[in-house]
């Protein structure tokens, strides 16, 4: 008898949590939606008096922009590196070496390679083409299609990464059967 009336106390305690949760996190969304919705008049007046809106990024070449311009400044600093990546060869036997190339933005300090399986490796900055380079043997037990990852990180820690597959295509099996030799 004693077990039943704990499972019932135990069964409403476990219902009321759920709720608890939902009512406050309802609760939440409504002050924020309350919050936004200002008039019109309210919006100009707080714009007129606010001036030209300069973000706080402290080593950034943020200017002070007026109108609709206003909207699209972004200070430098913000912004992570652009890279784009290729293999030599997207088609590669297990065991050979392909070479990946990046051209990334002037802002990339550090770009490096990695498959998920050993240690990332980092590219070699070539000044004379302006391209990161770095070779990559193709496991010997390669499934059909490796990605590997590129990353270029930034002086400020920003970091943008893109992928780059090779396909491994599997010879077919040979099957060892009888050997027979005919006179």
């Amino acid at each position: 008898m004693k077990r039943s009336k704990l499972w019932n106390h135990g069964a409403i305690a476990l219902a009321v949590i759920p709720l608890a949760f939902l009512a406050v996190g309802c609760g939440q969304k409504a002050a924020r939606t309350s919050s936004g919705t200002e008039t019109a008049g309210q919006q100009a007046v707080a714009a007129s008096a606010s001036g030209p809106f300069v973000p706080p990024f402290g080593a950034s070449e943020a200017k002070p922009v007026s109108g609709s311009e206003q909207v699209a400044a972004v200070a430098n600093d913000s912004l992570p590196p652009d890279v784009d990546a290729t293999v030599t060869d997207s088609l590669a036997t297990p065991g050979t070496i392909i070479e990946v190339t990046a051209k990334g933005s002037p802002d990339v300090e550090e770009v490096q390679l990695s498959d998920g399986l050993g240690k990332p490796q980092r590219f070699a900055y070539d000044p004379g083409s302006d391209l990161w380079r770095a070779s990559y043997r193709v496991p010997m037990k390669a499934s059909e299609r490796v990605g590997l990852s590129v990353t270029a990180r930034s002086h400020i820690g920003r970091w943008r990464r893109v992928w780059v597959f090779v396909d491994v295509p599997r010879e077919p099996a040979k099957v060892a059967g009888p050997v027979v030799e005919e006179k």
